[in-house]
């Protein structure tokens, strides 16, 4: 369980505060994990260049994560743990390279450095991070239960900040004048509602074995199909001309988001090793492909968005790595 572990670091230590470099068991470690993820993605491009799956089936694959696997997973991990035993050093570090990275942004765009279209885009590019779909995988693969648990929680986090933000920018950009309403619908999303539901049965104490057990085996599900869905996308999507497109605000994310990340974390009131590095490798993780779900139903910049997620997605296997490598040479201390 989440707690205890998450809130001192106890049970995942990794002394990365004395040691400098990476012994070859540390090595294979996050090469297993990037090729696991790799392995998951690559069977859902296969599966669709193969013809074996169709458009439609991507169509019911996404809907079942959405509306059962990701929800089931949330509302468990979330209704399992102690909320206040979720250090300030999790929540601080999740939200604040971002908030920091848009306050810059509007800063550059008051004083007219920026023009409108790339205020827009740079924002939304670092907005909103695949946390669930991507991330969550990818940490049970590298740590195993306290990653996943950990990503849980940052993802809920960051997934409940990243569409407010997303939505907030897609509206300036558009001026359609119908946030309210369809922020509401979006809030009222399975993944939304499973968050509140599992922080009422967390205060609560509220608990259910049979309920309990059933949504773990559902929940359970969620992160390799979601990973396989990335491989369908991307399939779909893959394309030069998105790439050639996308890349200025590929290249932001992957670069800016680490910065502000190595930032923030190394003035965060905690010695906890493990968590920093969490952290820092959290910030490589892709953005997500809700932004280009919302550029489709806003008309806006459509291609170039389509092209930020399959950018990071496939660049995000190098950035991890180097930025494995450089926290386990002393890039924190």
């Amino acid at each position: 369980m989440l707690i205890g572990s998450l809130s001192l670091g106890i049970g995942h230590e990794n002394g990365l505060g004395e040691r400098r470099g990476l012994s070859s068991m540390e090595q294979a470690t996050i090469f297993k994990s990037l090729l696991t993820m790799a392995a998951v993605i690559g069977a859902g491009w296969l599966g669709r260049r193969s013809k074996i799956l169709s458009v439609e089936n991507t169509e019911v694959l996404s809907k079942f994560v959405y509306y059962f696997g990701l929800p089931a997973l949330f509302f468990i991990k979330i209704a399992r743990l102690n909320l206040s035993d979720i250090p300030g050093a999790v929540i601080l570090g999740s939200l604040g390279p971002i908030g920091a990275l848009l306050l810059l942004l509007g800063l550059c765009r008051a004083l007219k450095i920026l023009s409108r279209d790339i205020f827009i885009m740079l924002g939304i590019s670092v907005a909103f991070g695949s946390n669930a779909f991507f991330g969550i995988p990818f940490f049970e693969a590298l740590y195993g239960e306290w990653g996943l648990d950990l990503a849980v929680v940052t993802a809920a986090l960051l997934g409940v900040f990243g569409i407010v933000a997303s939505l907030s920018f897609f509206e300036y950009a558009t001026r359609q004048g119908r946030e309210t309403a369809f922020l509401v619908r979006v809030l009222r999303s399975p993944l939304i509602l499973s968050i509140l539901a599992g922080s009422i049965c967390s205060v609560g104490s509220i608990r259910s074995d049979f309920l309990f057990d059933a949504l773990t085996i559902l929940g359970q599900t969620a992160p390799g199909v979601a990973v396989f869905m990335l491989g369908m996308f991307i399939h779909d999507h893959f394309s030069f001309a998105l790439l050639k497109k996308s890349a200025r605000y590929s290249a932001f994310r992957l670069l800016a988001l680490p910065l502000a990340t190595a930032v923030v974390v190394f003035f965060l009131p905690t010695s906890d090793a493990s968590l920093k590095e969490f952290l820092f490798l959290q910030s490589g993780i892709p953005a997500a492909i809700s932004i280009a779900v919302f550029a489709q139903r806003y008309k806006y910049m459509m291609p170039e968005l389509t092209g930020v997620v399959v950018a990071t997605s496939l660049m995000s296997f190098p950035a991890l790595t180097l930025l494995y490598f450089l926290v386990h040479n002393g890039f924190l201390s």
